[in-house]
C-alpha cells in the first residue's frame, strides 16, 4: 500500500468570529479558509463561546505547533540524554512522545 503525504495549508493561521454567523470562528490562512469552529447550542452561553473560542485558538496554532515540535525533537535528539524528574521522564522519551504527535499530525 502506497501512503501519500499531503502537506497542509501553510501558516500562519489566525481565527476570527466568522462575518456570517457570530457564533461561528473561522480559522484562514493569508490565501484560504482553513475551518470553522462554531457554538453547539444556540443560547449565548458565555461559557460555551469562550471554549469554542479556545477551540479556535488551538486550531489557528497547529502549525506553529507543528513547527516548534519538529525543532523540539531536533533538539532533544542532538542533546545528550538527560532526565526530567518532576515528569518522571527524560529527554528521549519527550522526543518520542513529540514524534508520535507529528506522525500523527502528518498521516504517516
Amino acid at each position: 500500500m502506497i501512503q501519500r503525504v499531503v502537506q497542509h495549508t501553510p501558516g500562519p493561521w489566525f481565527y476570527e468570529i466568522s462575518d456570517n454567523c457570530e457564533s461561528e470562528f473561522t480559522i484562514h490562512s493569508d490565501y484560504s479558509q482553513i475551518g470553522m469552529i462554531e457554538r453547539w447550542n444556540g443560547d449565548d452561553d458565555q461559557e460555551v463561546m469562550a471554549e469554542a473560542e479556545a477551540n479556535a485558538r488551538l486550531v489557528a496554532a497547529a502549525p506553529d505547533l507543528l513547527e516548534a515540535l519538529e525543532q523540539a525533537v531536533q533538539a532533544l535528539n542532538t542533546a545528550p540524554r538527560f532526565a526530567v524528574p518532576h515528569l518522571s521522564t527524560d529527554s528521549y522519551q519527550i522526543a518520542a512522545f513529540c514524534d508520535h504527535a507529528i506522525i500523527k499530525v502528518k498521516g504517516i
